[in-house]
């Protein structure tokens, strides 16, 4: 790792591998590629990839714009694919309102001018490996950053315009055609290998993941972080609206008309005039528009190999989608390896800086290049602990971890039977005090533990309860009481991190992050969310009468967590999740069974 404040720092070894033949890159007997091509030399090209979708309507084909970086060389070489709906800024909308008093409601929203900050986030892949010998492939998804047709929130259509890039570089005959900037046909077969990974963060990630769903020849790997593995989950939960934290109100509609940067926007109105009447934002019911983007349960479809990045601490991107993921590749025997940082919606590479960087390279080197690199010697598993340490494992859940249901009517719990809720606080203020009365929620705790325990899995929740009043929520939050220090957030501090390469307009450098940290007296493990009316179904709604107590159940968010021995586990139960749910009108009156009711945990050993 160097430290600098503009510039890459080369050892005098490495600066002798650039004036190396490229051969060296591909020796028999490496096990790694080396930075042996001069990053400044670099061919750089734009094309325009024919896909088979017309989104717009407009009677032609999509194209998606490509840019290219990859070394001077006449190998032909492996690449990098980072699809992105991004690199043409952002758009103008109003979010959707999370304040309701009947029927959940759209904003209102025209489309608005094209964007003119293309390439306003180049991905940080050719800093690193185009030297290595590799290409980079940055691509703008349908509709944003040069490319034509809609943007879809990751649809079906969206993601075969990704898989017909991977054709391109594979030249399958009949399968798609690109040009240049000039018009000219453009080939990539002279230098491609047609092999190719994809990654990226987010949304990104997530374009990664639904294209090996499609078990695309060529995609030999992914690198999803912090991926969206089911847009259900990520919008909804157990039939209700559910946002990202800090969004609530938000919807799949948002995140198209927010990357529409395309040259004349307005072509795309009716695509999601269309959206808006498919993804039944009224209601939060499953239905097909949601499964369309359901990519976890198609993981056995998958050909690629996939490494997971999450963050336990992501409420954006919720850890559901990576754990659930890696769960379901499990169980369809996909090589996988999964990362869980105390990160929020944080890249790797500000967490764990070179060493993301040289597992990241092993993976690569060995999936595409074929190479002995010792990427299968690393653990499956790796998990960062709030102290900043970490723990491998060859599996998650962890080995061992078994379900223990707590009745709450056994734990330490308040005298009342119910809540009135208060949608203006918020999970944390709710949380806090767990031995007081609030008149806005219940809160059980356990005796004070005896030794660690390991929390790892899915914890569910099962209540009966009468509700009776215009919110439709239940929610809980898993709560570890006790003093401990935590990392809070990933701040940029005022020096430089060089990694890679640069080139005049892209440098190999980004600021140095460290988590900043803080004494809490309490931790929200985990939380979940139900919607009352679909207690049967997450797909359809049935009537809850007041002063009829009904069976509840649902999961919460998977968790990892060790909870230190003297600490208390604890549930807190309420309505509004001020953060993510909508916010109906205060006054919905919830009646519990305490001995009807009960928490499971998995639960493991901390050892």
């Amino acid at each position: 790792m160097h430290i600098a404040r503009r510039t890459v720092v080369f050892t005098t070894a490495v600066a002798s591998l650039l004036t190396a033949t490229p051969a060296v890159a591909y020796a028999q007997q490496a096990q790694s590629t080396q930075p042996v091509h001069d990053f400044s030399k670099a061919i750089r090209e734009t094309v325009f990839v024919t896909t088979d979708t017309d989104t717009d309507g407009d009677s032609l084909k999509d194209k998606v714009r490509v840019q290219v970086i990859r070394p001077d060389t006449p190998r032909k070489v492996p690449a990098i694919i980072e699809a992105s709906p991004y690199h043409g800024g952002f758009a103008k909308a109003d979010f959707h309102p999370a304040d309701v008093t009947g029927t959940p409601q759209l904003a209102p929203w025209a489309p608005g001018e094209a964007a003119q900050d293309v390439d306003q986030y180049p991905p940080y892949w050719d800093n690193y490996f185009v030297s290595r010998g590799y290409a980079t492939l940055a691509v703008s998804t349908l509709g944003t950053g040069g490319s034509t047709g809609c943007p879809g929130t990751v649809s079906p259509e969206e993601v075969r315009a990704m898989t017909k890039v991977v054709d391109w570089l594979n030249g399958r005959a009949g399968a798609t055609t690109a040009v240049d900037d000039s018009g000219a046909e453009a080939r990539a077969t002279g230098w491609s290998t047609g092999t190719a990974a994809m990654t990226g963060t987010s949304y990104k990630g997530t374009l990664a993941l639904a294209a090996a769903t499609t078990g695309v020849r060529g995609l030999k790997t992914v690198v999803p972080m912090l991926p969206v593995s089911d847009w259900y989950d990520y919008y909804r939960a157990n039939g209700g609206n559910v946002g990202p934290k800090g969004y609530p109100g938000n919807d799949a509609d948002m995140h198209v008309k927010l990357v529409l940067t395309r040259d004349r926007p307005e072509a795309c109105a009716r695509a999601v005039t269309d959206m808006q009447a498919r993804m039944g934002h009224e209601n939060g019911d499953l239905n097909p528009f949601w499964r369309e983007r359901d990519f976890r349960s198609r993981a056995d479809r998958i050909r690629a190999s996939v490494f997971v990045v999450a963050g336990l601490n992501d409420w954006n991107v919720r850890p559901k989608q990576s754990l659930d993921l890696w769960s379901q590749l499990q169980r369809s025997g996909v090589k996988s390896r999964l990362w869980l940082t105390q990160g929020q919606h944080d890249d790797p590479l500000d967490i764990r800086r070179q060493a993301w960087l040289d597992s990241v390279h092993k993976w690569f080197d060995q999936e595409l290049m074929g190479l002995r690199s010792g990427a299968d010697a690393e653990p499956r598993v790796q998990v960062q602990r709030p102290s900043g340490a970490w723990d491998a494992y060859g599996e998650w859940p962890a080995r061992g971890a078994l379900d223990r249901t707590l009745k709450l009517a056994s734990l330490h719990g308040p005298r009342a039977r119910g809540w009135t809720d208060d949608p203006s606080r918020t999970g944390d203020q709710l949380a806090t005090a767990p031995e007081g009365e609030d008149p806005a929620r219940l809160a059980y705790l356990t005796e004070p533990l005896k030794e660690a325990v390991r929390i790892s899995g899915t914890p569910r929740i099962s209540v009966r309860a009468e509700v009776d009043g215009p919110s439709p929520y239940l929610s809980a939050f898993l709560v570890d009481y006790g003093p401990a220090n935590y990392p809070v957030k990933l701040n940029a501090g005022q020096e430089n991190w060089c990694f890679g390469d640069s080139a005049p307009g892209n440098t190999g450098c980004r600021p140095l992050k460290e988590f900043s940290r803080e004494d809490k007296p309490l931790k929200i493990i985990t939380r979940g969310w139900t919607d009352v009316r679909n207690r049967n179904s997450p797909a359809w709604q049935s009537p809850v009468e007041p002063g009829r107590a009904y069976a509840f159940r649902w999961d919460l968010e998977p968790a990892e967590h060790i909870v230190p021995a003297g600490h208390r586990i604890g549930i807190v139960l309420t309505s509004t999740d001020r953060d993510h749910t909508l916010r109906y009108p205060a006054g919905t009156r919830v009646t519990l069974d305490p001995a009807a009711s009960a928490v499971t945990l998995p639960l493991a050993s901390a050892r």
